[in-house]
This record gives C-alpha cells, sequence and structure tokens, in this order.
C-alpha cells in the first residue's frame, strides 16, 4: 500500500505571527523583600521538586526548581498551562 502525496507548499511559505494581546504579566525574579512561597511535590511519588515563591511590594514572583529532582523539576516549568507557575499551581 502506497501513501498519498503530502501536500508540501505550505513549509516552503514564510510564518508570520500577528500579536493579539499583551500576553501574560511579566514579573522580576528578584526581590530583596519578604515572599511567600509554596513546596512543590510531585504528585506521583511526593518528592520536592521545587518552590514557587511570590512578592506582592515588587511584583516578583519565580519557579525555583531543586537540583537533586532532575529533570522533572525542570519539567514543570516548561508544561505550566500559565507559563509562570509550575503545572498544578495556580495564580
Amino acid at each position: 500500500m502506497t501513501e498519498p502525496a503530502r501536500n508540501t507548499a505550505r513549509r516552503d511559505q514564510d510564518v508570520h505571527f500577528n500579536l493579539v494581546g499583551e500576553g501574560p504579566p511579566r514579573y522580576r525574579t528578584r526581590t530583596h523583600k519578604p515572599v511567600q512561597y509554596l513546596t512543590v511535590v510531585d504528585k506521583t511519588g511526593g518528592a520536592v521538586l521545587g518552590y514557587v515563591w511570590a512578592g506582592d511590594e515588587d511584583d516578583a514572583a519565580a519557579w525555583v526548581p531543586r537540583d537533586d529532582a532532575g529533570g522533572r523539576a525542570l519539567a514543570e516549568l516548561v508544561s505550566s498551562p500559565e507559563g509562570n507557575l509550575p503545572a498544578g499551581q495556580s495564580g
């Protein structure tokens, strides 16, 4: 059985992106003011993956993965629907 020919015409065209809004809020990643934090754990094994912290006074927030959590901790940042918080955490 042979595969049907694929239409590759779109692969030769330039891709153009249209800005549709301001995008998600941006936060500073450093502060010298007090912060609140949450410990983020792996829902299957309970291992600590890292910490989400935020400070209202400076509009600062960040995700700090634990080094010993390995790639799973970094994957939480990438897979976040908000882009700023690990998956499973909300703002």
